[in-house]
């Protein structure tokens, strides 16, 4: 799929692939392995397993195959796969090369150590975008730390267990908030997020200001739908498929 036509989570996650391979490049360059380890251990552990892909299941899990959704989040995987296992193969060497053995698209060269790394594609960066999802990923901060209350209280297990309702004080991190109401349930992994305006009226209780953000988190209403795992108002109101949300339904309908 082409950059412009990925969903908004996907085309960050893109360019910020493009920012951490340049960043790896440049380690390696200077001969810098240490560095250049140091990226890739971060960059799995925290912006893939602990944002990217955690936030990406259900969509991946739920969406048929051929859909648009779906497939924005597949081009992005095959470019973080194909990138990852050419960063890798220096320090990884055999890892890297089973990897690139066992992918679904099969490569022309035989071996990873036949392939350079991936070049840079400076046309995945948008610093506007950036700058945006930077503001995104400080909201996540805050909303991840009201979560954690509900968790150790034990008033939720999964985060997707929460609904939460979010506002910004300052007025431009609120726009953006409201812009990216729809991928606010993916990003921060919960079953419901509304973006509250002042003078808004709050169903949860929202707490202090924190990271320039106010949250509230509370058990998500509804019913969990087996197949998306979210809870849902409308689980349980179709006749043929009691059990899922009417999201599901339409899915596989």
């Amino acid at each position: 799929m082409a950059i412009d036509a990925l969903e908004p989570f996907d085309r960050w996650a893109l360019a910020d692939l493009e920012r951490f391979s340049s960043e790896v490049r440049a380690a390696y360059e200077a001969y810098e392995f240490h560095t250049a380890y140091q990226l890739l251990v971060n960059y799995c552990a925290v912006q893939l397993s602990g944002v990217y892909l955690d936030g990406l299941k259900v969509r991946l899990y739920i969406q048929p195959a051929k859909s648009a959704e779906r497939r924005s989040a597949q081009t992005v995987l095959h470019a973080v796969l194909d990138a990852l296992v050419r960063l890798m193969a220096p320090i990884l060497a055999f890892t890297a090369d089973e990897v690139w053995r066992e992918q679904s698209v099969r490569p022309a060269e035989e071996s990873v150590h036949l392939v350079e790394f991936a070049p840079a594609k400076p046309e995945r960066r948008d610093a506007a975008l950036e700058t945006e999802w930077d503001v995104l990923m400080a909201a996540r901060t805050a909303v991840m730390r009201e979560l954690e209350g509900l968790r150790s209280r034990k008033e939720i297990g999964s985060s997707q267990d929460a609904a939460l309702e979010i506002s910004a004080v300052d007025s431009e991190h609120q726009a953006i908030l409201e812009r990216h109401q729809p991928e606010l349930e993916e990003v921060f992994i919960v079953s419901s997020a509304e973006v509250r305006a002042e003078g808004d009226a709050w169903v949860g209780a929202a707490d202090e200001v924190e990271e320039g953000f106010r949250v509230a988190v509370r058990v998500a209403d509804g019913d969990k739908c087996p197949r998306c795992w979210r809870y849902r108002t409308t689980a349980g109101t179709d006749s043929e498929q009691p059990a899922l949300c009417a999201e599901c339904v339409s899915i596989i309908s």
